[in-house]
């Protein structure tokens, strides 16, 4: 009866041979194609093969003789299963469910060019199949292998999830992925996190790609079928010549694991289990290895006890003992199963009292491509140089890469010291994650890789001079099992010839800034003996900077100063007699910091982190800008006397129809002894006597900076810019905008401001209101939402701005800014206020706004939101409860009856809620809304987040191969490994 394989193959597979031969086979074609069959075994039947180059072979099995396929153009058209042979030699398979005791026919034809060869036939009756190890490898292909598990009669007869009962658990990698999780692990902790895979009945496993990446295949019912469930997962690609280490180990079953010993520091609890580890929470499994735990512990130089008692944190756990009625696994003490190939470097593998075996193989090995490289280095530097890669010979595709002496030995050690394994290391997934491999292939319609020119700049965030480097490149002829070239080349950087950097110095330019722009003159005095060829710089506010800096040992002038870079042309004006003028936007009447980090041609920088005190670099400069000045400045009722200086009940409605009351208030100016203390009072001196090391001369000295701020701040940001100030804003989330006056921040025991004019800009929620004059001299009253030139609504841990909020529920548009039609800002939102006759009712309006000239207009009302910027850039908005109506302000306010319709505070800041209430210990500058927003009109680059650290864009994939970066490669490939096991 005929029986045809389900499926084609791409690849060949090596094997064990098992069974006795029989059947024809015909003398090989000399120095051509040959072919013998040497034997068979459960799900294969293996062959050693002579091949010129790439084969492919059809191929008919069955369990009745088929003369048909004696005609090798029938055998071709007519059958289903097909294979490549890459290489030379034994073991190689040809993939088919053989069972015992069955007699089976082959027959063979290879693919010779246009021609077929004579077929090959191969007949054999097969006996029982015996296995005496408790993992053997059956066969190996260029992209996997088949592994068979022999289960021992113990465990098959232990009852599954019973007391007592046995499972093998096993996994696998490759070497480099195996010594990575080494570190600090023996076997039995890689085997209790891999993904829960056991077996309690003799198995064939089959890792392949070609079967279904991401997912392994198992043969379940023996019969040679893959059956495809995710009992095996093959997480990485495995590549041709890779080393693949396979452990497997008997473990015993555990019930209620959550009621074990608890050990462990705060979150990170484990169980305990004499002396060995095991994460809580999970269910019923087979967790506890088949070790003699008494010798394992010993062998470290403790007992079980101590060893149970290791991290163990009495005050994180209530239930430090176990259960009485716990049954504890017994150690596993009945004598050693099936073991092989200990590892001596993990001490646990001498300790197995049941099953257990380690195999360290390799897949199929590529044959030997007849090609190379050439590989030129030119232009060598102390920092740089450019490198030339060239195939010679027939050489599809390739991978290279380019390490320092360090990362190469750190590849090496991952590899034990074998450098007969860099050809495949070279390929592999680790190293692709990890070394930064960069892949050349031929374009279409050409049968050769490209050659490739680059430079070690390309590779490396910063080349280090006096430095031996390596070239590792893989060639192919092919797809995946082809044959491969190798080359390892080697070269070194000489050592760097100059000191110091270039001398860039920055000088402010205040005659030429304005309220909202800051101007520097950024000029490199050095370029005859000491250019500049790399610039970065960095703008932020004064305050901002001594905060940020003084926030971690991780911030410095010299790293946050490298957020943009220069352009070519900048730069080349920076080298030039006039240098090159910088504009940073600014709000008005601010310290705008900024630095400027430079770099020679031997990428030694401009030293700024090596001043004690860095506002003595000639790189660092401050521009005080001008503070804006109303258009005119004429005496006004609104102005100048206390017409609106008053308490008003804030109402409007939010989504949901629910009215919201407030308490807020207006002022026309900040008044001493009344909004702060004339004389600092005793309980704020002792407050920073506790909290700060200043002598109370220093304390005295920053009350009366406060007292000259506040002045400032009267006369320039309120009456100079024609402002009244409203304090406090509808508090949707209760706690958020709680009010908190410049006075409230200074006495707070809890604030970490580092200066009294972020105080000032810091506190709220306030909303300005502007008082204008229209064409007809006719006084207005209007709100500007103006998150470039204007200090937040309020920053805490993160700032507020106004913005437009449209009425519909589930539409969340928000408006900050007029834009263009390519998004730049064109200006700011003003919200139209009216005043009413008696001067009793301020409204604030909605605004209208159309998208395009033909699109509707659209009423977005006054909202205050929070803007959080994340990493990388990325922004949310903080609106609880949005506002869908117009804001109406009514004089007077009235105590509510129960606190059901009071939202907010009485504005003191004195007697916080809890902790929600209290502003938090934020920087400024962490969250953007001060610093400055570079646009466009001032800069060629578009930073979304101050101080977030733009490198130089690497052009190839291979960024990170130094010995430091791939430590960082390292950790990041922990944390994605650790997401998939269990």
């Amino acid at each position: 009866m005929k029986n045809l394989i389900n499926k084609i193959l791409s690849v060949a597979l090596a094997a064990v041979s098992l069974g006795a031969l029989s059947g024809c086979n015909p003398e090989p074609e000399p120095k051509k194609f040959s072919l013998q069959f040497t034997g068979y075994g459960p799900g294969y039947v293996s062959v050693n093969v002579t091949v010129p180059n790439a084969t492919t072979v059809a191929y008919y099995i069955s369990e009745e003789p088929e003369s048909d396929m004696l005609d090798p153009e029938f055998l071709y058209v007519n059958t289903e299963t097909f294979t490549t042979f890459y290489t030379d030699g034994p073991q190689q398979l040809l993939d088919y469910p053989i069972e015992e005791y069955t007699k089976y026919y082959v027959y063979l034809t290879a693919v010779l060019g246009d021609d077929l060869s004579q077929i090959y036939t191969y007949e054999f009756e097969t006996e029982e199949f015996k296995f005496d190890q408790l993992a053997t490898v059956v066969g190996v292909a260029p992209d996997g292998y088949k592994m068979y598990i022999k289960v021992p009669e113990s465990v098959k007869k232990s009852q599954p999830g019973q007391p007592g009962s046995r499972a093998i658990r096993y996994t696998q990698g490759d070497l480099m992925i195996y010594n990575f999780y080494k570190s600090g692990n023996d076997d039995y902790f890689n085997l209790l996190y891999n993904g829960a895979k056991y077996v309690t009945e003799d198995t064939m496993i089959e890792y392949s790609d070609a079967l279904n990446y991401g997912e392994a295949g198992i043969d379940v019912n023996e019969d040679g079928v893959v059956d495809g469930n995710d009992l095996a997962m093959l997480w990485n690609p495995i590549a041709p010549g890779e080393p693949v280490v396979f452990v497997a180990g008997e473990f015993e079953w555990m019930s209620e694991p959550d009621e074990y010993k608890k050990g462990g520091q705060y979150e990170n609890r484990t169980y305990k289990v004499n002396g060995f580890s095991f994460p809580g929470g999970w269910a019923d499994g087979y967790y506890y290895p088949c070790v003699d735990a008494a010798k394992y512990w010993l062998h470290y130089g403790k007992t079980i006890d101590e060893a149970n008692n290791d991290d163990y944190d009495e005050e994180t756990d209530d239930d430090s003992t176990s259960d009485e009625n716990v049954t504890v696994p017994s150690a596993a003490t009945k004598g050693a199963g099936i073991v092989g190939n200990v590892d001596v470097t993990s001490p646990i593998d001498q300790y197995w009292t049941g099953a257990f075996q380690k195999k360290v193989f390799r897949t199929r090995i590529p044959a030997k491509l007849d090609a190379d490289f050439d590989v030129k280095v030119e232009n060598l530097r102390s920092v740089d140089a450019t490198l030339t890669i060239t195939p010679k010979g027939e050489i599809y595709r390739y991978l290279f890469t380019v390490l320092d002496d360090g990362a190469y030995h750190q590849m090496l050690e991952l590899l034990d010291g074998k450098t007969e394994y860099l050809q495949w290391a070279v390929t592999s997934y680790f190293s692709m994650y990890n070394f930064g491999m960069v892949e050349m292939v031929a374009e279409t319609g050409t049968t050769s890789a490209p050659e490739v020119v680059f430079n070690l700049t390309d590779f490396f965030y910063e080349v280090a001079s006096d430095r031996k480097f390596h070239v590792l490149i893989t060639g192919m002829s092919g797809e995946i099992g082809s044959p491969q070239c190798f080359k390892h080349y080697t070269f070194s950087t000489p050592p760097k010839t100059k000191t110091r950097g270039p001398n860039v110095v920055v000088t402010p330019l205040p005659e030429m800034s304005s309220p909202y722009s800051a101007a520097f003159n950024v000029k490199c005095t050095s370029v005859a003996n000491n250019k500049a060829v790399r610039c970065y710089y960095a703008a932020n506010y004064k305050n901002d900077w001594i905060h940020k800096v003084n926030s971690s040992s991780s911030y410095t002038y010299e790293s946050l100063g490298q957020e943009n870079m220069f352009s070519t042309a900048e730069l080349s004006d920076i080298n030039s007699e006039e240098g090159y003028t910088l504009y940073i936007p600014t709000i008005d009447g601010e310290t705008m910091r900024l630095v400027v980090v430079a770099f020679n041609d031997e990428n030694i920088s401009n030293g700024i982190d090596k001043y004690e005190d860095v506002t003595e670099h000639p790189s660092v400069a401050d521009c005080v800008t001008p503070y804006a000045k109303a258009e005119d400045d004429r005496w006004n009722t609104l102005l100048d006397e206390d017409t609106l200086v008053d308490d008003w009940t804030m109402t409007a409605t939010v989504v949901g129809g629910k009215q919201m009351k407030q308490k807020v208030a207006i002022k026309r100016r900040f008044v001493a002894g009344k909004d702060y203390p004339t004389t600092l009072p005793a309980e704020v001196l002792k407050t920073y006597q506790d909290v700060t090391e200043w002598t109370d001369e220093e304390i005295k000295g920053y009350f009366d900076e406060f007292q000259t701020v506040a002045k400032d701040y009267n006369a320039n940001r309120l009456r100079g810019q024609n402002r009244l100030l409203i304090e406090g804003w509808i508090d949707d989330s209760q706690g958020s905008l709680t009010y908190f006056s410049p006075w409230d921040l200074f006495k707070h025991e809890k604030i970490s401001i580092s200066d009294v004019s972020s105080m000032f800009a810091r506190f709220g929620p306030k909303i300005y209101l502007n008082v204008n004059r229209d064409m007809n001299g006719k006084d207005s009253l209007s709100i500007s939402a103006n998150k470039m030139f204007v200090s937040p609504v309020a920053q805490w841990s993160v700032p507020f701005y106004m913005a437009g909020k449209r009425a519909e529920q589930d539409d969340n548009s928000l408006l900050f800014q007029w834009s263009d039609d390519y998004g730049n800002w064109a200006g700011a939102l003003t919200f139209p206020v009216t005043l009413s006759e008696d001067r009793n009712t301020i409204t604030i309006h909605g605004l209208e706004y159309q998208s395009s000239k033909d699109a509707p207009a659209v009423i977005f009302y006054p909202n205050v939101v929070g803007v959080s910027e994340g990493y990388g850039g990325s922004i949310s908005y903080v609106l609880e409860n949005p506002i869908i109506s117009d804001v109406v302000l009514t004089r007077g306010w009235t105590e509510p009856e129960t606190g059901d319709d009071a939202e907010g505070e009485d504005g003191s800041g004195d007697e916080g809620e809890g902790e929600q209430t209290v502003p938090t210990r934020a920087s400024r500058s962490a969250s953007g809304a001060l610093s400055p927003i570079h646009t466009p009109e001032f800069v060629k680059y578009s930073s979304k987040s101050n101080f977030y650290g733009l490198r130089k864009r690497v052009v190839m994939d291979g960024e990170v191969t130094t010995y430091e970066k791939v430590q960082e490669n390292f950790d990041k490939f922990r944390k994605e490994h650790s997401k998939r096991i269990r």
